[in-house]
């Protein structure tokens, strides 16, 4: 692949579908001598972070549906490798577990998965920080697209504290870099 030429940058979409494909094909690749497929993965990954969740928590996690998400939990209760219990907080809601054998399943395929990861990693090197804080900032921005917003009028609403500078006036596109310079920060610190 590193013979080819670099693919024409479309548009910041073009560029996500390609990379999303591309994550997609490493993570599965990864798991190939495993019963697990990538999504499913992603879902054990989520559960054993957050522990038990709602259906709409799960679904959320893995950027699906709930209904997805609910066909998936389903096949997955059959399987045995989660579990669906009454939400003792409300009564109304469900709450997904992962079972003893999914949490097998979870550990077994992670160290395949986990050399994926460091190749990724490595091949990242000092960017690692820059492309997570830019996965961040894109995420945030396709959820609020898919709400209806815009980022810029949902960061307006928000309260701002200045900065002051006192040396020359900056551009346009300065002013944008040192925002996203303090962007970065801020997130920086939430990771924490």
């Amino acid at each position: 692949m590193t013979d080819l030429p670099p693919p024409p940058r479309l548009s910041i979409l073009y560029d996500v579908h390609r990379v999303s494909r591309l994550v997609g094909e490493l993570v599965e690749e990864s798991l190939t001598d495993h019963e697990i497929t990538g999504t499913e993965f992603a879902l054990y990954s989520l559960l054993v972070v957050t522990g038990p969740s709602r259906v709409s928590e799960v679904a959320a996690g893995i950027a699906a549906p709930v209904a997805t998400a609910s066909k998936l939990i389903d096949r997955l209760e059959q399987r045995g490798d989660v579990e669906k219990t009454e939400n003792p907080a409300d009564g109304r809601s469900t709450l997904v577990t992962l079972t003893d054998a999914g949490r097998a399943a979870h550990k077994a395929a992670g160290p395949d998965f986990g050399v994926a990861l460091r190749r990724v990693n490595t091949a990242l090197g000092s960017a690692h920080d820059d492309v997570s804080w830019a996965l961040s900032r894109l995420d945030h921005a396709l959820r609020e697209a898919l709400a209806g917003h815009t980022v810029d009028s949902v960061r307006s609403a928000a309260p701002r504290r200045s900065v002051t500078y006192e040396g020359a006036p900056l551009t346009a596109s300065e002013e944008v870099e040192v925002r996203r310079h303090i962007d970065y920060l801020r997130w920086r610190r939430e990771q924490a």
